[in-house]
């Protein structure tokens, strides 16, 4: 038996074709249909046979069982739908690996979808991909349709396509060495070989694209560096971490590799390579590794040393799961990092600026947060750049029992301590705790920061826990004391209702803010079969620049105490999954399936809102802050979200997950809900195209039985990180169905027409 993750799953059977005499074709048939019936897959491999008829006929069936089964690609793992053979020990080896390759090839899937934002690079889909069968990466470039979303069918191109004819440039950070970046080779670090596969996989880390400076900054001159000529005609690149232990940058036009890097923190593990087959990225037997796996964070920052001011564009990325450190890059101009000065002085060559590891691991822990970049007020009443991150579980998961959860922040040109450790006696600190009681075995998500009057100087940090709270820091200027204080109290005393993604916000005026976000996690085995209730959050943080949180009546919408949120204090609605007809503007029935006739097929799930509401019809009427409960289904685990959520003309989108039944696998079905800021409910407008007709109408916001649709099923797998909009195109990837059509929504309030002008 094969064993993945808990259970087995694959049965390979080895046959020299001895002592079979009595073995019939009833016979087989009848193991291998009970077999299959338990949800196991067969392997058939010979050994020194020259008749493999019996085999042959297990290979068949489990060809047949894998051609009818829509989600389980386990059952045929045959080349070419015929047995394994060998005739000696090392084709049986090869043979081994063979199954072994294509049993980690089915199991672990995954990609992340990355569109551009801009206009100016085209609209392109990017999605990032791993094959575990060798644990080799790629990065996918797909052109679609503006108005539809709909993808090409074929590539752009692929980055491991472009590899065959390019070599590697590649440069490593070595934090003892006088020339502190040098070319890196084989002949760098002693028993490195990672330089044996062009790309290594990508798993976490989220591929973002660079190109023109994108933003509007009114201060600081930025308008000269957006316009300046080199650095506007930069080349449009790609970043993205990979497990091969190197930063990757990619041309955005053709996908070559321009350049990679290797931060000083990866050296340990790549240089483990040569200590056995297990730790080599090329031998059949690698055990696979996280180095580096986390998502890169641009940024333009305002750098000022001495009589030297200077723009600047910075990327700041973490190891992830692969280890305990962040490091930035000075990236103004995307160049290889021993390019040479222009003619008029002007330094384009990429530069290392920092790598930041705690002094106390236990408080950093794995940098698996998102770094984001933010500009502070400080003491002179100027402003620094700062980056912020979350700590992250232990590297030694038996430590993490005692961990607690904390928010980071380094200046983020020099690495230096942005805060003050206390009003008294102040000493630098790099750090706030943030709960003021000790909450052990805990883990942030990761910060949103928020500038809730619009002066271009972040304010506020919120970020959920394990535990299911979510918290909001203050005093965050340059040389502050940081306070952290609750905004949600879940109540919890476990980890049943985690917030694992990022939160999002909407303004709502007068230092008012809506903060979003859900619960629920999946990483860990246990993970995929907890059915503990899930929801997802609008608190309204009144007053944020205040220090207290306000609980308010329902029905009069009067404070009644300062105090965090709980659970008791909201209005609460259940989302859940409905079967229905789509509805024609005449309301009959959509064909959706265009066979011309309304079956059975043409009925497709959706989600929708209920409540025991105060008022019929309308569950949350005094815009109430509001949880929405999420579904469980019963014979899987519980609906959770795991995904940062997106808010865009009044409309907050958040996409869910839910584990199918089977605990060994990791499949599942991702949704995505369309609901408003302010209630929780139906959006006023219809967001999406139910009936599938390439219009936007009333028909398009019920389902037959008049029920609100606030929710559209999206795939099979589990929900990239991250959403991506482009436009009024919505694209949510899947691990199960990988890269899929952007969805067309509709966001009247996002649009902008001009009506009337007048020359002055």
């Amino acid at each position: 038996f094969v064993k993945i993750d808990c259970q087995p799953r694959i049965l390979v059977t080895i046959s020299d074709g001895l002592g079979n005499t009595g073995t019939t074709n009833d016979k087989i048939d009848a193991v291998v249909d009970d077999l299959i019936t338990e949800g196991i897959s067969v392997v058939a491999v010979g050994f020194g046979l020259d008749n493999a008829t019996q085999l042959q006929r297990i290979v068949n069936k489990m060809k047949t069982a894998g051609e009818a089964s829509d989600d389980d690609y386990l059952y045929d793992l045959h080349n070419n739908a015929v047995p394994f053979m060998a005739q000696n020990r090392q084709e049986f080896i090869e043979a081994m690996n063979d199954i072994a390759s294509n049993v980690k090839a089915q199991v672990f899937r995954g990609s992340t979808p990355a569109p551009t934002t801009s206009a100016d690079n085209g609209d392109i889909l990017l999605t990032a991909s791993f094959d575990a069968s060798d644990w080799s990466g790629n990065l996918t470039a797909r052109q679609f349709n503006p108005y539809t979303g709909v993808l090409e069918a074929t590539a752009t191109w692929t980055a491991k396509a472009q590899f065959a004819n390019n070599s590697i440039n590649a440069f490593i950070y070595d934090a003892t060495a006088t020339n502190s970046v040098s070319i890196y080779t084989d002949a760098s670090l002693l028993n490195d070989n990672f330089l044996c596969k062009p790309l290594g996989d990508i798993i976490n880390s989220t591929p973002v694209i660079v190109a023109k400076p994108p933003f509007f900054y009114d201060f600081d001159s930025y308008f000269n560096f957006k316009y300046n000529v080199d650095v506007r005609g930069r080349d449009p690149l790609v970043y993205v971490g990979a497990n091969d232990g190197a930063l990757h940058a990619f041309r955005l036009s053709d996908g070559v590799e321009k350049w990679r890097f290797y931060p000083d923190s990866v050296k340990a593990k790549l240089n483990e390579s040569g200590n056995s087959p297990q730790d080599d990225i090329c031998s059949p037997a690698y055990c696979h590794k996280f180095i580096l796996d986390g998502s890169p964070r641009p940024a333009d920052i305002f750098t000022k040393t001495g009589e030297d001011e200077k723009w600047r564009t910075v990327l700041v990325t973490g190891l992830g799961r692969g280890g305990s450190s962040f490091f930035a890059l000075d990236i103004t101009y995307g160049e290889d990092f021993d390019e040479p000065d222009k003619s008029d002085g002007t330094e384009v060559a990429t530069r290392f600026l920092w790598e930041f590891t705690d002094s106390d691991d236990s408080e950093l822990g794995l940098a698996t947060s998102r770094p984001v970049t933010v500009r502070l007020l400080d003491a002179n009443n100027s402003t620094k750049w700062a980056t912020l991150f979350g700590s992250g579980g232990r590297e030694t998961p038996h430590l993490q029992a005692n961990k607690e959860a904390y928010l980071f922040a380094v200046n983020s040109w020099d690495k230096s301590a942005v805060w003050k450790d206390s009003a008294t006696e102040p000493a630098d600190t790099f750090k706030v705790k943030l709960s003021t009681t000790a909450l052990k075995n805990d883990i942030p998500a990761s910060p949103l920061v928020i500038d809730y009057n619009d002066d271009h100087k972040m304010d506020r940090v919120y970020l959920g826990n394990m535990y299911g709270n979510m918290y909001r820091i203050k005093n965050i200027n340059v040389g502050d004391t940081p306070a952290s204080e609750m905004l949600y109290d879940s109540g919890k005393t476990d980890h049943s209702t985690p917030v694992t993604a990022m939160a999002e916000f909407a303004y709502a005026g007068d230092d008012d803010v809506w903060i979003y976000f859900g619960t629920g996690k999946y990483q860990d085995q246990i993970d995929k079969a907890t059915t503990h209730q899930q929801y997802f959050l609008g608190l309204f943080d009144e007053n944020a620049s205040t220090g207290f949180v306000t609980s308010r009546d329902h029905s009069t919408q009067e404070p009644t105490q300062h105090r965090p949120y709980k659970k008791e204090d909201l209005v609460e609605a259940t989302a859940e999954i409905i079967e229905a007809y789509a509805l024609n503007s005449d309301g009959t029935h959509a064909d959706l399936n265009n066979d011309g006739s309304v079956t059975l097929a043409d009925r497709r799930r959706y989600r929708t809102i209920t409540c025991d509401p105060p008022n019929t019809g309308n569950c949350n009427p005094n815009n109430s802050s509001w949880l929405l409960n999420l579904a469980q289904p019963g014979n899987s685990g519980s609906e959770r979200v795991i995904t940062k959520p997106l808010v865009v003309g009044g409309i907050v989108f958040f996409a869910t997950f839910i584990p199918d039944g089977d605990v060994c696998g990791g499949g599942g079905e991702t949704w995505l809900f369309a609901v408003d800021w302010r209630t929780g409910e139906f959006v006023t407008d219809a967001v999406f195209d139910i009936n599938q007709d390439g219009h936007f109408t009333d028909a398009d916001k019920e389902v037959e039985g008049n029920i609100g649709v606030a929710g559209i099923f999206i795939g099979g797998g589990r929900p990239s990180q991250e959403l991506a909009i482009h436009n009024d195109i919505l694209f949510v990837g899947t691990t199960g169905d990988g890269t899929k059509d952007g969805i067309k929504v509709n966001i009247p309030k996002q649009r902008a027409t001009l009506r009337a002008w007048q020359q002055p």
